[in-house]
Formats: structure tokens, C-alpha cells, sequence
């Protein structure tokens, strides 16, 4: 007798303990959909800002060390056939912009929206900005472009395809 009511009692417990483990919080809940989808989101504007975010003062073009830095920091973001393709020109305007200038340049108002539904295939528009040593503000375009994102593995996400429309600005 005593055996049933302990074995009753187990399986009693082992019950509240399953059903507790199973029940979903509403609040708690994450769409995996929605975020792998801020995700590409997020590495979009991450690499956008690293590349166009550039201060005069860590850009020197007698020590090529530094540009080549900047261009690996940028690799992370993408892979190694996007950055085989952006690497001869793309992600030299903008360090030709910083030196020209003599001044920082800074990404500001980004958005993003899917193209036809697509989470990986991303319209970006951005403004970008000249800052100049006295404080004033210059050469504010608008550019627009496509990124697509591309899952590495399981949990990495990179960059396969990046085009935007800096180059016809300036």
C-alpha cells in the first residue's frame, strides 16, 4: 500500500514537473522567424555604420596599416565572396572621402525593409554625413542600396551581396 501511494505520488510529481517545463509564457515566447530577422537586420546596420563611420584622426594613408585594419574589421560582416568583390573599390570610397575632406564621416537615419517579403534580402537607406572640424554638417545624401544575409552554420549570419549607390554620390 505504501508502495502505490509513493509511486502515485512520483508520478503526480514527475507530471507537474513535465507540464511545468512544457507550458509556454506568452511573454517569453521568441518567433525564431522574427529573430533571425533583426538579426540580418542588425549585421545590415552594423556594417553599413563600420563602413561609413570613419574619424579623420584613425585614417592615415601614409601607414597602410590602418587601412587595411578598417578592411578586416569589415570582413567579419561579410563573406569571403562579398569581400572579394567589395574590397578593390567599395570600401576604399569612403576612407578617399574621410582624406579628401579632412573631416569624419557618420552614417545617420538608417532603415531597412524587406524586399517582396523576404528576410534575407533587404533594402537599406541611409544618410550620410560629412562632419567637418568646425561642427558643421556637409555633403548629406541620401544613399539607398540591397544587402542580402545568408545564415554560415547555425547560429552566424553574413553578408553574401552588398550594393549601394555611394559611389554615384561623390
Amino acid at each position: 500500500m505504501r508502495k502505490k501511494k509513493a509511486m502515485s505520488s512520483l508520478i503526480i510529481a514527475f507530471i507537474f514537473i513535465l507540464a511545468a517545463c512544457t507550458t509556454n509564457d506568452t511573454n517569453e515566447h521568441t518567433d525564431p522567424l522574427e529573430t533571425k530577422k533583426e538579426a540580418a537586420i542588425q549585421i545590415a546596420e552594423k556594417f553599413v555604420k563600420k563602413m561609413y563611420t570613419i574619424s579623420y584622426d584613425a585614417i592615415d594613408l601614409d601607414a597602410p596599416e590602418k587601412l587595411v585594419e578598417h578592411q578586416e574589421l569589415l570582413s567579419t560582416y561579410v563573406t569571403e565572396e562579398a569581400y572579394a568583390d567589395l574590397m578593390p573599390n567599395e570600401m576604399k570610397y569612403p576612407v578617399a572621402i574621410v582624406d579628401e575632406n579632412e573631416a569624419d564621416i557618420t552614417v545617420d537615419d538608417f532603415q531597412v525593409k524587406e524586399i517582396n517579403g523576404n528576410e534575407n534580402e533587404l533594402h537599406i537607406e541611409f544618410t550620410f554625413v560629412v562632419q567637418m572640424d568646425d561642427g558643421k554638417e556637409e555633403e548629406m545624401e541620401e544613399i539607398k542600396g540591397e544587402v542580402t544575409v545568408v545564415s554560415i552554420g547555425d547560429d552566424r549570419l553574413e553578408i553574401s551581396r552588398y550594393y549601394d549607390q555611394f559611389k554615384f554620390y561623390f
